[in-house]
């Protein structure tokens, strides 16, 4: 019996309606972008999200923001609550905003969500620098697909 944990790494986002040549060029390699999407094992990737952040030491006082995480776009829908960050170092947990189940953030390449025709937004919101990526952090999304 297989008793391995199965994670769904469907992308959910709006698709183009043209379909993609599913090829890549490599000259574009170097100016490739990076996504940070949020990620739920049971929903795969998709822009709902419920995130709550809370000041260390003050765990009572939390703020939940409803958000909406797509491909170059970030949207704060509602925010419930408030707290000073100040210099003080403060948690977050990001939650599925379909299941409820709690989920990450994970780099996404661009390319990989062209070949998914992924509508890509223009706001280049959440785009973060490959030097930035932690070697680990890319080989964990590698073996999970």
């Amino acid at each position: 019996m297989n008793n391995k944990i199965k994670i769904n790494m469907e992308f959910n986002f709006p698709r183009n309606e043209k379909k993609s040549s599913n090829k890549i060029d490599s000259e574009d390699a170097s100016d490739m972008m990076i996504f940070q999407l949020f990620h739920c094992h049971k929903c795969g990737f998709h822009p709902n999200v419920i995130k709550e952040i809370w000041v260390n030491g003050d765990e009572e006082n939390i703020v939940v923001q409803l958000l909406s995480i797509k491909p170059g776009e970030v949207k704060i829908i509602h925010v419930d609550g408030q707290i000073k960050l100040n210099d003080n170092q403060y948690n977050e947990i990001l939650i599925c905003g379909n299941c409820g189940a709690l989920g990450r953030r994970l780099v996404v390449p661009e390319d990989l969500l062209k070949i998914n025709n992924i509508i890509i937004h223009d706001n280049k919101q959440n785009i973060i620098d490959s030097r930035e990526i932690d070697d680990n952090e890319t080989a964990s999304l590698i073996d999970e697909i």
